[in-house]
């Protein structure tokens, strides 16, 4: 499956099977990490057609490469069909803060939120609470305003970066602990759980989920490791 845009946010006259076919590919050698031929098959894909979900992918590779002039290209070849879409805005903002450009970033920014005044961003939420934690540090004078506005929108967001920067761990640990017990069978629900556990410190109660994570994905080795640390910690 295509990993785009919105299908909501599409413009209504779809690619055709040809040109939908190059992205797909392009989205299938992206994941096996083949750049290049994930680059070129979205580059065929647009030499048939303008397709903005070809162009955002694109921008997205390219960014992921820190190749951003190449990235804005193909961006703003998106962003002229798809004018209200949150995904191209966040990615903007990421190119612009990448550039150094922090004042149009921040506009980007605003931009995306701008959206929720004339359309439902429940879909986007992730996003959408993305965007206010990233200003949260663009314009730290509302630093505790937009970070309270992003746990509203998307508590998981805001949790898993909490967890990242090693703030507000007790509420996100909150949150991880009822995705675990909402979704035992998700591994990476469990994982998250176990994790933040033995950043806490609680090395027996990190072990039990960080087992049960292992259990659903033994090819994750990361997770071998991690509950090779918490039974180490606790037993020491």
């Amino acid at each position: 499956a295509a990993v785009g845009l919105n299908q909501a946010t599409r413009v209504p006259d779809q690619p055709n099977g040809w040109v939908r076919d190059f992205v797909n590919l392009g989205n299938a050698l992206r994941s096996s990490g083949k750049y290049e031929k994930a680059l070129k098959s979205y580059k065929t894909a647009l030499e048939s057609e303008n397709d903005p979900d070809a162009h955002y992918l694109a921008a997205r590779l390219h960014h992921q490469r820190k190749e951003n002039t190449q990235a804005m290209v193909h961006l703003d070849q998106a962003m002229a069909v798809m004018k209200q879409s949150p995904d191209l805005f966040m990615l903007k903002a990421s190119i612009l803060l990448a550039q150094g450009n922090t004042s149009a970033a921040k506009i980007a920014l605003h931009q995306l939120n701008a959206l929720s005044e004339t359309s439902n961003l429940y879909p986007k939420r992730n996003e959408w609470a993305r965007s206010f934690l990233i200003l949260a540090d663009l314009e730290p004078e509302k630093k505790r305003i937009y970070q309270n506005k992003a746990w509203q929108i998307s508590p998981q967001t805001a949790a898993e970066f909490s967890f990242i920067r090693g703030e507000n761990l007790a509420k996100a640990a909150a949150v991880f602990k009822q995705e675990a017990m909402e979704k035992s069978w998700d591994w990476y629900s469990l994982a998250n759980y176990g994790m933040i556990l033995l950043k806490l410190g609680k090395y027996r109660e990190s072990s039990i989920f960080l087992q049960r994570a292992l259990k659903k994905a033994p090819e994750k080795k990361g997770l071998e490791k991690l509950l090779k640390q918490a039974l180490y910690l606790q037993n020491r």
